[in-house]
């Protein structure tokens, strides 16, 4: 069983799939991996996902961001 931290976290990365990922042709897949993958992500925990993209675009998401789904 998760921490509600890890599932909070899941789901703002979920969200942010959904809104900003989804609909970008050459995203192919999204990973989750860090503390939210192994179920150990703390309320101050970042999020780390790997993107799978074909062809690569550099610009669809930075390396690093804070995005919040209130900022849509």
């Amino acid at each position: 069983m998760i921490d509600a931290a890890t599932a909070r976290k899941r789901r703002d990365l979920e969200a942010f799939v959904a809104r900003v990922l989804a609909p970008e042709p050459a995203v192919q897949a999204v990973i989750a991996i860090g503390s939210i993958a192994s179920g150990l992500a703390r309320p101050d925990s970042d999020i780390d996902a790997v993107l799978f993209l074909d062809p690569c675009d550099l610009y669809i998401a930075p390396a690093e961001a804070i995005w919040r789904p209130s900022d849509g």
